[in-house]
């Protein structure tokens, strides 16, 4: 009996101390699967002459991620002409929702004797072409040029007058510019949450790299006698007596999109004359919405459709019909078994829409 107590309190004993150190192994498993990297952990400094004063300059730059998702990176500089310190942060979405990222920048930093120091700003933080992409180039003036609107046809406007370019349209790629804060100020305000920052000044990135659509770059929706109407993944482009313009581009502070930019926003296109109606698709838990565009002149407006059943639900099948006179929206695509609701098809004047659009 007491040989067995002892065997007993023996295998108590082991039982205990493998589940002791099986416990300890699992929680420095996991410890290692959900660390995430700390800033301090990866680290560099430069020092350089980067403004040519023949004083050494240092950039510290820091590496991280906040959560599992975005790409930290802080840069501190030490401008030793001024004697000024800055950090400055970048927080790269690459293909979420948004196609721009901006990375406020101090007003010194424009001077021309720091000019090599904000080259090696730009180096640092990967941005690599500096040539504007037609793509880009439409967005930023569609910011500029976005005007809401509360009545029964329309929710917003926006209008950019078409470039058109010979033989090709250079394709969007990652890139990046200087802007100033006085002639972007929707984008600017969209972009940046503190809308009174001192700063006036950005480097914005430009992620045109998410137009590709699951390999492919571009696709043919339609035609007629005078336009080729091609689409990436995020945009829609037109091609007339071989000459190429932008008429489109989604981004989230703008047209509204998707959450993730992996998922295409460019639904079903209808082409009527010099105008383009088409499908942009929300992604989940995403709000639908139907654009018209005039080609001619590149005004867009955003159908009202207040009234639908529908702004929760990833409707790539939304079923709309385009002729001269009228562009009806039918929703009863939706409807599944066992579902109630009653679902709604909204009628809007073709001919109206065309003389708000002129």
């Amino acid at each position: 009996k007491n040989l067995l107590s002892r065997n007993l309190v023996c295998d108590t004993c082991r039982m205990k101390k493998t589940i002791y150190i099986l416990t300890l192994l699992s929680l420095i498993f996991i410890s290692k699967v959900n660390a995430l990297p700390d800033f301090e952990s990866d680290s560099v400094t430069y020092v350089k002459d980067f403004n040519g004063d023949n004083i050494p300059d240092s950039i510290f730059i820091i590496r991280g991620y906040e959560g599992w998702i975005y790409k930290v990176l802080q840069i501190r500089i030490h401008s030793s002409l001024t004697g000024n310190s800055y950090k400055i942060q970048h927080t790269d979405y690459r293909a979420f929702h948004q196609f721009c990222s901006l990375v406020l920048l101090p007003d010194e930093m424009l001077k021309p004797q720091n000019n090599q120091l904000l080259d090696s700003i730009v180096k640092h933080y990967g941005f690599k072409e500096k040539e504007v992409t037609p793509a880009l180039d439409w967005l930023m003036k569609g910011y500029q040029n976005y005007a809401s609107s509360s009545d029964s046809l329309f929710s917003f406007f926006i209008k950019v007058n078409p470039i058109f370019y010979k033989d090709s349209l250079p394709y969007p790629h990652i890139t990046h510019k200087i802007i100033a804060k006085d002639t972007t100020q929707t984008l600017w305000k969209r972009y940046v949450d503190n809308e009174d920052s001192l700063l006036n000044y950005a480097l914005l990135k430009y992620y045109g790299h998410n137009h590709i659509r699951r390999g492919v770059k571009t696709r043919l929706d339609t035609t007629n006698s005078k336009y080729e109407i091609h689409s990436t993944a995020h945009g829609i482009y037109i091609k007339k007596n071989n000459q190429y313009a932008w008429v489109f581009h989604t981004d989230a502070y703008l047209t509204g999109g998707p959450i993730k930019l992996r998922f295409p926003s460019i639904g079903k296109i209808y082409l009527h004359d010099d105008y383009i109606v088409f499908h942009h698709i929300p992604g989940f838990m995403g709000r639908n919405r139907v654009f018209v565009i005039n080609i001619l002149n590149g005004n867009i407006g955003k159908l009202n459709l207040k009234g639908l059943d529908f702004d929760s639900d990833n409707l790539r099948d939304l079923k709309i019909s385009v002729n001269k006179n009228e562009i009806q929206i039918d929703t009863s695509t939706r409807k599944f078994d066992n579902d109630s609701t009653e679902y709604k098809i909204k009628t809007f004047d073709f001919n109206e829409i065309k003389n708000r659009l002129k």
